[in-house]
């Protein structure tokens, strides 16, 4: 049976929601940027996709590489960092997710790593999770590296390299 609530709007099929507000939309690096050892925030270069992608719904937010949400939502997010190892092996190589949830206290929600054998090497790591944005002030993201020793995170104006994408998958 299709009801709609009458305090939300929502449209539900026997309790099921069905017509959420529709949201996608991706960002990345445009250019390379090195990084040392430890965990660092991707904090510059980052720009919407314009190359064979349009927005759908409502647009994300950047600010110093933290993601702002445009309405509240369950969203899927996917993380990607391409790397260059020019300074030899590396032992890990992380991609990581981290959100808030009180605009303050940063936590993992996701992460994936990877390694790479010797110098002048590229490898990549990607990473995703679902992510309950209750209140569009206080909920955030971020992707960071995570890395051994200097790294350049690889960056393009073309194609997804270092990237970000946000689907709204559901109300919250």
């Amino acid at each position: 049976m299709i009801t709609i609530d009458g305090g939300t709007g929502v449209i539900l099929n026997n309790g099921v929601e069905v017509a959420s507000e529709k949201m996608v939309d991706e960002w990345r690096t445009n250019a390379n940027k090195e990084y040392g050892s430890g965990v660092s925030t991707i904090d510059e270069y980052w720009e919407r996709n314009d190359s064979n992608f349009s927005l759908i719904g409502k647009s994300m937010t950047e600010s110093s590489g933290v993601f702002s949400f445009p309405i509240t939502g369950i969203y899927l997010i996917r993380g990607q960092i391409n790397f260059y190892s020019n300074g030899g092996a590396r032992s890990y190589q992380g991609c990581l997710l981290e959100g808030t949830s009180n605009n303050s206290t940063y936590v993992s929600i996701g992460g994936n790593y990877a390694s790479v054998g010797d110098t002048n090497y590229y490898t990549g790591s990607a990473t995703y999770c679902v992510f309950d944005v209750t209140d569009t002030s206080t909920h955030k993201v971020r992707l960071r590296t995570n890395l051994p020793g200097t790294a350049t995170v690889l960056g393009s104006t073309d194609y997804q390299r270092t990237a970000i994408h946000f689907t709204r998958i559901g109300s919250t």
